[in-house]
C-alpha cells in the first residue's frame, strides 16, 4: 500500500459537507400539510310545516339534502338517515325543529356546532320557505334566506340558489341551478302550439314518406263451388305497423241464371274492402327489405256484389248482396324485387240479399283466393 494514502484522504474528509437529518418538527409539518382538512359537520333538521303543507315539506327536505351534498363545502348529517336513531330524537324531529332548545339537543347529540333548520308556511295563498344556519352555543343565526312560490315547483327551482347562499358558494349553486332547470325543461310537457309545429315540420314529411311506400297492386282470382271472378286490387301496409288496408274490385263473367222466374245470362261486379292484421312477419315491421314482409295474416272485410242481367223487353235488372267475413292467408314475397303471391281462404256471412231467387238463399259462403302482385 502507498504510505502517503492516509495523508491524501484527510483533506478530502475535512472538506466534505455534513448532511444533517431533518428535525422532527419539519417531518411532522410535512405530514400534517399532506393531510386533508377535515370538513365541518352540520346537522340538517326537517322543515317545520303546518298539517296541509307537511307532504310538500317532506319532498322539499329530500331536495334540500341532495343540493347541500352537491354544493356545500361541509359534511351534512341527516338524523332521519341514522339506522339506530334515539327514539327521543325521532319524537323531537317528528314535526321539525322549532326552537333553540331543539338545536342544542341536535348539536350535542351529533357533536356539531351548527344546525340547518327551516319553516314552510302559507301567507295569503303563497308558500314561504325560510331557511337558516344556527350556531347552538350563542343561539345566533349565521345565515338566512327566504323563498316564495305559489306552487311547489317554483320553490324547487330556487333551492339551489338558496343552498348556495347558505353555503357561501353561489357559483356552484348557479351551475347546479342551470343543470336542474335544463332537466326540468326537458321533462315538462311542451305547449300544444309547439307540439303541433313539431308534428308539421317533422311528423308530416315522415308520414308523407311513409305513404309513398308499402303499396302492392295485385291481380286476383277467387272461386268457390258456384262461381269465380277476376279482380284488380291493392294492399297498403301501414308504416311500422302490423296492419294493412286491402281493396279489391272484381268481375264475374256471364253465366246462366234462373233469375226471378226466367232464365237469363248474368254477370256480377264485386267490391271488397278490408283491414288485414299480420300475425307474423319474416322481418321487423320497419324493415325496408321487401322479402321481410312475407307473413301470416287474418283480415276482416266487407264485400258488396251486384248481379246484373237484361230482362225481356231490354229492361236492365240489378240485384245486390252484402257480406261480412274473415279470411286467413299467407303473403309471400317470392323475389327480392317485390314480386308477391298471396293465398287466402275466406268465410262470409250474408247480411243482405235483394234477390234470393237470383243469388241463392245461402247464409254462409266460402271461397279461396290467389293474388299475384308487386310490392312498390
Amino acid at each position: 500500500m502507498n504510505p502517503l494514502l492516509p495523508f491524501l484522504l484527510v483533506p478530502i474528509l475535512a472538506i466534505a459537507p455534513e448532511v444533517e437529518p431533518s428535525s422532527a418538527g419539519e417531518v411532522s409539518g410535512e405530514v400534517e400539510g399532506a393531510e386533508e382538512v377535515e370538513k365541518e359537520r352540520l346537522v340538517y333538521a326537517p322543515l317545520v310545516a303546518e298539517r296541509s303543507l307537511r307532504q310538500i315539506a317532506e319532498r322539499l327536505d329530500g331536495s334540500l339534502v341532495l343540493r347541500f351534498r352537491e354544493i356545500a363545502p361541509f359534511e351534512l348529517v341527516v338524523p332521519k338517515e341514522a339506522e339506530n336513531l334515539d327514539p327521543s330524537i325521532a319524537r323531537l324531529l317528528r314535526f321539525g325543529c322549532r326552537d333553540i332548545s331543539c338545536v342544542s339537543v341536535l348539536a350535542e347529540t351529533f357533536s356539531v356546532e351548527k344546525v340547518i333548520m327551516g319553516v314552510l308556511r302559507n301567507e295569503g295563498g303563497v308558500m314561504v320557505l325560510d331557511l337558516k344556519i344556527v350556531e347552538h352555543k350563542r343561539g345566533m343565526e349565521l345565515r338566512q334566506v327566504s323563498l316564495e312560490g305559489s306552487r311547489e315547483a317554483q320553490l324547487v327551482e330556487q333551492l339551489s340558489g338558496a343552498v348556495g347562499r347558505l353555503s357561501d358558494d353561489e357559483a356552484a349553486a348557479a351551475a347546479l341551478e342551470a343543470k336542474v332547470a335544463a332537466e326540468n325543461a326537458r321533462m315538462q310537457p311542451k305547449p300544444v302550439a309547439e307540439r303541433v309545429r313539431e308534428q308539421v315540420s317533422v311528423g308530416l314529411p315522415t308520414l308523407i314518406a311513409g305513404l309513398k311506400k308499402g303499396w302492392t297492386p295485385q291481380l286476383s282470382f277467387e272461386a268457390n263451388d258456384q262461381d269465380w271472378n277476376l279482380g284488380l286490387g291493392i294492399e297498403w301496409d301501414l308504416p311500422s305497423h302490423p296492419f294493412s288496408l286491402v281493396a279489391d274490385f272484381g268481375y264475374s263473367p256471364e253465366r246462366p241464371c234462373l233469375c226471378e222466374g226466367a232464365n237469363f245470362s248474368t254477370h256480377a261486379l264485386v267490391f271488397e274492402l278490408g283491414v288485414r292484421r299480420y300475425l307474423w312477419r319474416k322481418g321487423a315491421l320497419d324493415s325496408l327489405k321487401k322479402p321481410d314482409h312475407s307473413g301470416l295474416f287474418v283480415d276482416l272485410h266487407h264485400r258488396r256484389s251486384r248481379l246484373s242481367w237484361i230482362q225481356a223487353g231490354g229492361v236492365p235488372i240489378n240485384r245486390g248482396r252484402s257480406q261480412w267475413g274473415l279470411a286467413l292467408g299467407w303473403r309471400h314475397i317470392v323475389h327480392a324485387s317485390g314480386l308477391s303471391a298471396t293465398v287466402k281462404l275466406s268465410g262470409d256471412a250474408v247480411t243482405a240479399n235483394e234477390s234470393p231467387a237470383a243469388w241463392g238463399g245461402e247464409i254462409f259462403l266460402w271461397r279461396g283466393g290467389l293474388a299475384l302482385g308487386y310490392r312498390l
